[in-house]
């Protein structure tokens, strides 16, 4: 097969334009699934805060280190455990606290004023986009691979009849005759070969007057 002909040129844009469609598609799909684990999160994270305030912190919170039981209660364990929380810190503040990159967090309003925050990295839920990027990129690999293959072959037979054609033409170019079958023009290229042919006829017609 050359390189540099027309069915390696149109496969080629018809791989690039499916690369692209699938580049986009994968991309989109981890940032949602990125961003839905991480609101995910953040609701278990108030969840627990919420909880932990109105059924287990019964004495008053005036600094951090009333929050210890947070980290030891066997439900926050558990809670945190079945989620993709990593790095779980409890802290009070004077504000709402600012989540910094690579952070899940929230915050509740105490009674005492001020709000009571929670942030875990996103070490766990990197993980699993990463685990997701790699079994979704072998997926659209196996889908371009076998699509690739049908549109090759649907090309290759369309395009037989053309390079029969053209086959042909370089043949009478050379001084051949030119015989193409065209008893059958049921397509463009048939109509195609069918016309040139009947041009042929009718150069080499002239020729033949002319001599």
């Amino acid at each position: 097969m050359k390189f540099n002909s027309l069915k390696v040129k149109i496969i080629s844009i018809f791989s690039l334009l499916i690369l692209l469609v699938f580049t986009i598609n994968w991309l989109v799909a981890l940032k949602t699934i990125h961003a839905q684990k991480s609101d995910d999160l953040k609701k278990v994270l108030e969840h627990i805060l919420r909880e932990s305030y109105d059924e287990y912190l019964k004495t008053p919170i005036v600094s951090n280190d009333s929050l210890a039981p947070l980290y030891i209660m066997p439900h926050n364990k558990l809670i945190l455990k079945d989620s993709e929380a990593s790095g779980v810190r409890f802290f009070l503040s004077t504000a709402p606290y600012g989540v910094q990159k690579h952070q899940v967090g929230t915050s509740i309003k105490i009674d005492s004023g001020r709000f009571l925050n929670a942030t875990s990295t996103h070490e766990k839920i990197d993980k699993a986009v990463y685990e997701y990027a790699i079994s979704l990129a072998m997926g659209y690999i196996g889908s371009l691979v076998v699509i690739l293959s049908i549109g090759f072959f649907l090309l290759w037979h369309f395009m037989k009849p053309l390079e029969e054609l053209a086959k042909k033409a370089r043949e009478w170019k050379n001084g051949d005759s030119f015989e193409c079958d065209s008893s059958n023009p049921s397509s463009e290229i048939g109509e195609l070969s069918h016309s040139f042919s009947n041009l042929v006829k009718r150069v080499e017609s002239f020729r033949v007057k002319e001599k």
